[in-house]
């Protein structure tokens, strides 16, 4: 779904997208399409778009490029960082994902509004 995602929307989407999923994936009980389709509420054509390449040759096709940067990992999720993986970045990733993404400068700067909330809800059911 991610794969989808980051090849068919615009970079702002996708990571609004990708940090919606995380911040909501345990209200629908973890399951990744009621929660995608929540996230994209505003925009039904483009989860619709995304849930046909899911399973779509394009969608394969994809998934399979971007294996090529996993190599022989054994665990999933295994996040590429810049092309390159990190296992310390990795690390804090798994963490806590939403305060990673929204700490990049490309969120700080982009998604500002939507990371203030998110990590201001996760803080508040977190405590982090």
């Amino acid at each position: 779904m991610f794969t989808c995602a980051s090849r068919m929307l615009s970079k702002r989407k996708a990571l609004s997208f990708v940090l919606c999923v995380y911040a909501d994936i345990a209200s629908f009980n973890k399951d990744f399409l009621k929660t995608g389709q929540y996230c994209m509420t505003n925009y039904p054509r483009d989860f619709s778009k995304i849930k046909t390449c899911m399973i779509s040759s394009k969608g394969n096709q994809w998934m399979y490029e971007d294996s090529i940067f996993t190599g022989d990992n054994n665990y999933v999720p295994y996040v590429i960082f810049n092309g390159k993986h990190n296992k310390e970045k990795q690390a804090q990733f798994k963490e806590n994902p939403l305060k990673f993404l929204c700490n990049f400068q490309y969120n700080k700067h982009n998604n500002k509004d939507l990371c203030e909330k998110i990590l201001e809800k996760n803080k508040q059911s977190s405590n982090f």
